[in-house]
């Protein structure tokens, strides 16, 4: 898998927003391209899952850490993705 190379979240939200329009579009289409769809769909569910692992990794990093450990969260792994 492609990592996603954007520093912004916010650049993020607006990619995926660009993502979701366009599926829309092509959804809504008299003569759907199958080919189009199914890439705007893959590109907006990537985008959706860099986005939630952002928003994850700066949740855990707010959380202080002997909540973490009452939590049984590790504070010295990383977040991950679920």
């Amino acid at each position: 898998m492609t990592t996603i190379k954007i520093n912004s979240i916010i650049q993020l939200y607006l990619l995926a927003n660009s993502a979701s329009t366009r599926l829309q579009t092509e959804i809504h289409r008299s003569d759907i391209c199958l080919c189009r769809m199914v890439g705007h769909a893959n590109m907006l569910d990537r985008l959706t899952a860099e986005i939630n692992a952002r928003e994850n990794a700066l949740y855990v990093a707010d959380v202080p850490v002997r909540v973490r450990a009452k939590a049984g969260i590790n504070p010295r792994s990383k977040a991950t993705a679920a």
